[in-house]
């Protein structure tokens, strides 16, 4: 479980540096938050 949710988390980042953009970071923010909250829980 941990190691899919790194490897999406670095999929993103991946995409991130591709398209630099405020609607992005925005998004970026919020998977970031997901992804806190998803260890948190476990």
């Amino acid at each position: 479980m941990l190691k899919r949710q790194k490897s999406a988390y670095l999929t993103i980042q991946k995409v991130l540096i591709r398209q630099k953009g405020t609607n992005t970071t925005i998004l970026y923010e919020i998977l970031q938050k997901k992804f806190c909250n998803i260890s948190g829980t476990e």
